[in-house]
């Protein structure tokens, strides 16, 4: 009730204690009016205090007693979302209302059975991915134990060199492209060292000590005995000509040659 609805109703109350001096048409028409003014209609007797404590207290019973009925209902409903498996495979369903216990335990069953074939599933798929990419690592170690046996020269294992040869690929492209050209050319050197080392010893007999076929001879076989063994005369012919001294040596070798 508003105050103004409160003023209007104390008005009309004392308007009938007052009756006595009011004359009845005039009073009745005062309280028509004031009556309608307070939203009412016709106007109800006004409760005492002990009336509005107990039906204050009525209405607060009311509300406990539907709270208390409504959180019965859900405790009825409620049981755990997720039931304990135990070590037999069964679930405690304890907390579960017997009438939905079958249907709960058929639920995670098929829950469990799912998540078992989609981790099968899964499985599988990382075994295949597996497979592949080691069918594809050997057929691209393949490629480069082939680039390796091109450096027959070069006295290296065509396995392992391969396989060095594949990693660099894999860390460093571009850098891997440069060191092969540099590993073809000294492949051909080396190459072309056995060749000039063969018509140096056919023409050993010369006395041709001064020509440029054997200076090279000679600096090939110093560094040769420089490294005490560890450099072969074809290694040494390939470091030697690829200096800047040796490549004019070399140069001069070809002019020599015609």
């Amino acid at each position: 009730m508003t105050e103004n609805q409160e003023a209007i109703v104390a008005a009309m109350k004392l308007l009938s204690i007052a009756k006595e001096s009011v004359p009845a048409d005039k009073r009745q028409e005062l309280m028509k009016q004031m009556s309608a003014l307070s939203d009412y209609g016709a106007m109800e007797p006004a409760m005492s205090d002990d009336e509005k404590a107990k039906k204050a207290a009525e209405d607060k019973a009311a509300a406990e007693k539907a709270a208390a009925e409504e959180a019965a209902k859900n405790k009825k409903d409620e049981y755990p979302m997720m039931p304990v498996k135990k070590s037999d495979g069964s679930y405690d369903l304890s907390s579960v209302p017997e009438a939905a216990r079958t249907m709960v335990e058929a639920l995670w069953k098929s829950h469990d059975e799912a998540i078992t074939k989609s981790e099968a599933a899964n499985k599988r798929a990382e075994d295949a991915e597996k497979i592949l990419k080691e069918q594809k690592d050997a057929e691209v170690k393949k490629e480069f134990v082939a680039k390796a046996a091109d450096l027959k020269n070069l006295s290296v294992n065509a396995d392992e060199f391969g396989a060095v040869m594949k990693e660099l690929h894999e860390k460093a492209p571009e850098q891997f492209a440069k060191v092969e050209t540099v590993l073809k050319a000294a492949n051909e050197a080396v190459k072309k060292a056995g060749l000039f080392a063969e018509l140096g010893s056919a023409n050993s007999g010369s006395g041709a000590s001064d020509t440029a076929e054997a200076a090279l001879d000679k600096a090939v076989a110093s560094i040769v005995q420089k490294s005490d063994g560890k450099v072969t005369k074809e290694q040494a012919y390939s470091e030697f000509i690829t200096s800047p001294e040796g490549s004019k040596l070399y140069a001069r070798y070809v002019n020599e040659r015609g």
